[in-house]
Parts: structure tokens; sequence; C-alpha cells
């Protein structure tokens, strides 16, 4: 006799005695697996049911946003895990140390990170090589993923922070470098310049030209100035919108950018002296008590035979009752 008619002609004596015995929890069981196949302790992750699996994907994804104090304890607590450098699964490596990530924080930034981070398995800790670039460097870059912080920026790491958001394409840390590239003064502002133009930064470049052209006086005594490329030099130096309080200006700060380097860029100074200085301009006095004392550069045949022009072209004008003459006019 089966099991089963066994158990009914008992439950069946039971009841006719009118002795009723209570069902315990566990006859409700209708598996004795264990209960990992239930829910998966190893990634938190319940079994997927049928009913879950046909279910639409939502349609309402404003609902689905979080609100604001979720996000603020979310973002709190990767940057504290980042600070910390746990659970990270990124590494740069520098060419003085290591710097950790997190896959999740870079991705959200980045398509094209996003696109490559899914080559790898979720398992997989990803090195990336930044030997080009030191632990300061990365870790400022890092800094503003994270903390959305833009305070410690400082001229130092400016260019490599413009590189790594080039390289990794995150638009953030160049967004954050050309709010400080437009905080200009003096002494940076034709390192900025030269920044701007570099990356193709063209809607912070013009205003900081501007700047430049407005503060030329401060800005030709500066180091940067001496650093200047001769073409962008003839450029700043020939345009109509320089501020400065008479040609000689123009004419002092070209010669104290070819005294820096007297040996390789005075072979530049005829095409300087022609093309940015109008030494018309200067008054015959002052071209021959100030400009023509500068001995070292009117040695240059060239350079002497430009400003004996413009010094013969004045006499003329004068001369001629202030009409002008053919060399001038």
């Amino acid at each position: 006799m089966s099991k089963e008619r066994e158990r009914e002609k008992k439950d069946k004596g039971k009841k006719e005695s009118g002795d009723e015995t209570k069902v315990t929890r566990s006859e409700y069981f209708i598996s004795s697996e264990p209960a990992k196949y239930r829910y998966d302790a190893t990634i938190g992750r319940a079994r997927a049911h049928p009913y879950v699996d046909s279910c639409p994907p939502c349609n309402k994804p404003v609902q689905c946003v979080m609100d604001e104090d979720r996000c603020t304890t979310v973002g709190n607590h990767i940057c504290m895990l980042w600070l910390e450098q746990k659970m990270c699964d990124v590494v740069f490596k520098c060419c003085d140390g290591t710097v950790k990530a997190h896959k999740v924080v870079l991705s959200a930034y980045s398509e094209r990170v996003l696109e490559n981070f899914k080559k790898f398995s979720d398992q997989e800790i990803i090195n990336v090589d930044l030997h080009e670039y030191n632990v300061n460097s990365v870790i400022l870059f890092l800094n503003i993923l994270y903390v959305d912080s833009e305070r410690q920026i400082e001229d130092e790491y400016i260019a490599p922070l413009l590189e790594l958001s080039q390289l990794l394409d995150m638009y953030p840390v160049k967004e954050a470098c050309k709010k400080f590239l437009l905080c200009n003064h003096p002494e940076n502002a034709i390192f900025h310049y030269v920044l701007a133009d570099h990356y193709s930064m063209f809607e912070i470049r013009d205003p900081i030209y501007n700047y430049i052209l407005e503060n030329f006086l401060e800005i030709c005594e500066t180091k940067h100035f001496l650093w200047l490329h001769p073409e962008r030099l003839m450029s700043l130096l020939s345009d109509d919108r320089l501020h400065v309080s008479s040609e000689l200006d123009v004419f002092c700060a070209m010669a104290y950018w070819i005294d820096y380097n007297r040996k390789e860029r005075i072979v530049l100074a005829p095409k300087m002296l022609r093309n940015c200085v109008r030494l018309m301009h200067i008054s015959p006095e002052c071209l021959v008590c100030k400009v023509e004392k500068v001995s070292w550069l009117f040695d240059n045949p060239e350079c002497w035979a430009i400003l004996n022009e413009a010094i013969r072209c004045h006499a003329l004008y004068r001369s001629n009752g202030g009409d002008g003459c053919a060399c001038c006019s």
C-alpha cells in the first residue's frame, strides 16, 4: 500500500476519534532544497521568477529618480570610499605611485570610458597606465569627479588636467579647467591663453586675449611673455587694439623679448621691427635718443636700414611741412 493511502487512513482515523492534530509549519514546505536557491546571498539578489522576467521596463523614469537626500547620501558614501581607497576596481599607475578609483564613477561621466569598461568582466580590476603623470595630478583629476571641487586647481596642474580630461574624455574636468583659466592676472594670462588656444577652447581664448591686450604693459614684464612663441608675439604686437602709452612701449617689449635669448632670436629682429613696431609713430628725437641706443639690435644691418629709413621719412615729412613723403604715406 502506498504512503499516501496510509496517510489518508491515519487522518481519517484521527477525525473519527475526534483527536485533531495541528499541522506544523514544516509540513507546508514542498521542497527540502536549501535556502540559497531562493536567495543568492553571495550577490544579494533574489532568484528570478517568470512574473518578474515578464515585467515590462519602467515607462515612468521620473518616478524612479531618487530624491536629493538619497543622492547626497550615496554620493557622500562613494566619496568616502574613494578617500579611504576602499572597494575600488580601477587602478591608475602613475610615474610615482598608484591611485585607485571606481568604475561606476568614471563611467558615469564618459560614454567612451563606459564602453571600454564593458569589455571587462564585472569582477576584474582595470589597470590604467598613466606613467606620464604624477600621483598629485591624478588625485586632483579624480577629486573634481568625486567632490566637484575646483578650489585646488593651480597653474602647476592645469596642463596635466587638460591632458587627462582629453585622454579620458571627462567633460566635467575640462569645464572646471575652463573656469580656472578665466581667472586671470598679469602673471598667468599668457600661460592661460596658450593653453586655451592649444586645446581649441575658443569660447574662453578670446576673453583671455582681450585681457592681455588691455593689460599689456604689466604682462610684457612677466616670464610667460618672454616664453611666447614668435608667431604669437608678432600677432600680439601688431594688434591695433593693444593698450600702450606710446609706440615706444611696443619697441621696448620687442627688444626685451629678443634680448632674453638674443643669440637665437636676433634673426627675427628685422621682421618684427618692420611688421610689429610702427617706427613712424615714434618721434625722431626718441628714435635717436632711445631706440638707436639699443646698439646690439642695430648691429644687425637689416635693423639699421629699417631704423635709418624711419629717420629719413621723418625728416622728409617735416621738410614737406607735414604733408608726408612717398616712403611713409
